[in-house]
């Protein structure tokens, strides 16, 4: 450890068992610290920030202290591992301090500590995360003004420190030892902090829950604090590690882990429930978080489960009730869940619930209903289609049956991915591809669009991996997919490993173009809906759209016959369990919608659809067509 002497400011290291009393400094940085470098140097002076430490090393002084601690000055945060090394250690560093200066740069020595607005309520010290370990550790804090005139130590400002902070009393005055707290509380104390770094808001928290890990900067808030529950759970079995609530629709999928200690500002009332039930210890796996929970099925819903925390259920605390949290799950074969409607709790009773082994992975990224998700499409441009010549330019105005829903796609649709491609006029001649994934580690669904005859479409699936793309340019890409391209007519179910695909076809003819309406539905076997009701779907998500058209050639002719088909489809996704058809367009049904929108309803979806256009410009060759500029007429 480096402490500054009181005397003439060196900085001096000391061994763990060689400390001698030292004096330390809780503060908020501000612009220009002073650092390690700067005392090294001799340049500290120079910087306004020095009046800082200046302040802390007298009152140090006067307090008979011959040494004191300042972390932007006592610490080389240029070297990875001291840093690492220092912040595995701050909560020992402030608990075995002889005394902690608090100070408040925005804060004046006249106070109103029965205002919970004052001034004191409202500094900036009490949002910053490392200076919540600095409240708690050291037995002595005393409080300083801007000016260093001293405000109340922690013992006689307790009750408006646990007011402002949330803190009960008994954990600021060292009544009881914090580590006697739950953990759901603890991290209801971290709830409204913040850090400059976002990782900082898992490392500040290290010693409140004593533990260690090595520090990753760039990994990300979400990373760092699920590593940080991962190491809590090595040591605790305290079920109120989850029970955290986040404002997400009902059908977001979780893990079991929060992301973020902001989804426990709801849950210092939480607590275990002490010796009611010896249960295996929950450990991380490589198939997710293996736990052994109490469940109940929803009596009214397909695959929803109610899983029991050991933690009665607030307000009333009641025995033989338990915070109930829902499940949904994934799987039939391997018992994989994810938490849903992570807004709530319910009231559980375990005496209906069988205790169960489940696996719950960290969704790293959720996505409602967790299925499949379009991750690419090809080609990406009209330019790497050399294979279809030269393109009218000639202008038609957009079919109104398209451009008459494109707000309502603009809504969802992802922008990025292509959603229209031309189409040659010869059989089993590929036009587009969608690539869907549905768990990151797997290979990607590849559905291939393209010819059957001459004007008919078909379909074809295969999977394809990352390394199958990457490197290759867009057309070496078409051409190898060509090769295996044998389009199936729709109406069949398509199987490809785990997948299977429904393909069926609407066409319509406008201004002499032929449009080939395409419904997709994806479903994956491991799901529990026999294939034989993979039209039976209701309440789908929608996720993307694709359009497919094919663009004539420039000629004379008049456009009395159609010149070859455009085909438009669309991707939507969904939960597999659904089972009632979808006959709207979200808000309304396509039949009702024909008198003045003549839209038929179309989708590709994981169990499910839901229709709406998008409109189409093919004639600009860009596939969105949103402005419902010139066609291909």
């Amino acid at each position: 450890m480096r402490l500054l002497t009181t005397s003439n400011l060196e900085l001096v290291e000391f061994r763990p068992h060689e400390i001698p009393p030292y004096a330390i400094l809780s503060h908020t940085w501000g612009k220009h610290e002073v650092l390690l470098q700067d005392m090294v140097n001799q340049s500290a002076q120079r910087k306004p920030s020095f009046a800082k430490v200046r302040s802390a090393v007298h009152r140090a002084r006067k307090d008979g202290l011959e040494y004191v601690w300042v972390d932007n000055c006592c610490i080389d945060k240029s070297s990875s591992a001291e840093l690492s090394e220092s912040l595995n250690s701050m909560y020992a560093w402030y608990q075995n301090a002889a005394i902690c200066y608090a100070y408040l740069s925005d804060v004046t020595a006249d106070i109103d500590f029965t205002d919970s607005d004052s001034e004191f309520a409202r500094s900036l010290w009490f949002t910053r995360g490392f200076t919540l370990q600095e409240l708690l550790a050291p037995a002595r804090v005393v409080f300083f003004s801007r000016d260093w005139i001293a405000i109340g130590s922690k013992i006689e400002l307790q009750e408006s420190l646990s007011t402002i902070t949330g803190i009960s009393v008994q954990y600021l005055c060292h009544q009881e030892p914090i580590f006697s707290a739950c953990i759901a509380e603890r991290m209801s104390w971290a709830a409204k902090r913040q850090t400059s770094r976002p990782e900082d808001v898992a490392y500040c928290l290290l010693g409140i829950f004593n533990v260690n890990m090595p520090l990753l900067y760039g990994e990300g808030e979400e990373k760092a604090f699920i590593r940080l529950q991962e190491e809590i759970m090595r040591q605790s079995d305290d079920h109120s590690i989850f029970a955290w609530r986040e404002d997400a629709p009902s059908d977001t999928l979780h893990g079991l882990l929060a992301p973020t200690p902001r989804r426990f500002a709801l849950s210092q009332d939480i607590f275990p429930y002490e010796n009611w039930e010896v249960l295996p210890p929950h450990t991380m796996t490589n198939r997710g978080l293996r736990i052994d929970l109490r469940l109940v099925k929803s009596p009214h819903e397909r695959d929803i489960y109610i899983a029991a925390l050991n933690c009665p259920m607030p307000p009333m605390f009641a025995d033989n009730t338990f915070v109930g949290i829902y499940l949904k799950k994934l799987s039939s074969g391997d018992e994989q869940y994810a938490r849903v409607r992570a807004h709530d709790f319910v009231e559980f009773h375990t005496h209906r619930a069988d205790l169960q082994t489940i696996f719950v992975r960290q969704m790293k990224e959720p996505h409602p209903s967790g299925g499949y998700r379009i991750v690419d499409t090809f080609p990406r441009s009209m330019s790497n289609m050399k294979q279809f010549g030269e393109l009218s330019t000639d202008s038609a105005p957009t079919p109104e049956f398209i451009k008459s829903s494109n707000e309502a796609v603009r809504k969802w649709a992802n922008t990025s991915h292509r959603r229209s491609f031309p189409i040659q006029k010869s059989p089993k001649r590929l036009s587009g591809v969608v690539l869907f994934k549905r768990d990151p580690r797997d290979k990607m669904l590849c559905v291939m669009l393209g010819s059957l005859g001459r004007f008919d479409a078909g379909v074809d699936v295969s999977e394809i991996s990352s390394d199958f793309i990457s490197g290759k340019l867009e057309d070496q890409l078409m051409d190898g997919l060509q090769q295996s391209f044998d389009p199936k007519p729709p109406g069949q179910v398509l199987k490809f490993a785990k997948h299977f695909v429904l393909a069926s076809i609407e066409t319509r003819v406008h201004h002499g173009v032929k449009w080939h309406i395409i419904d997709l539905q994806v479903q994956h076997a491991e799901d529990s809906l026999a294939i034989g009701d993979i039209r039976q779907i209701k309440e789908p998500l929608r996720i993307d759209a694709i359009e497919l058209a094919q663009p004539r050639c420039k000629t004379n002719q008049q456009v009395s016959q159609p010149q070859g088909p455009k085909f438009q489809t669309r991707s939507y996704q969904s939960a597999s369990q659904h089972k009632t058809p979808v006959t709207s367009n979200r808000h309304e049904s396509p039949k009702k919608q024909d008198s003045k929108r003549n839209a038929p309803l179309i989708g590709i979806a994981l169990g499910g659809l839901v229709g709406g256009f998008v409109g189409v410009d093919p004639g600009a060759g860009t596939g969105d067509g949103g402005n419902g500029g010139g066609g291909c007429g």
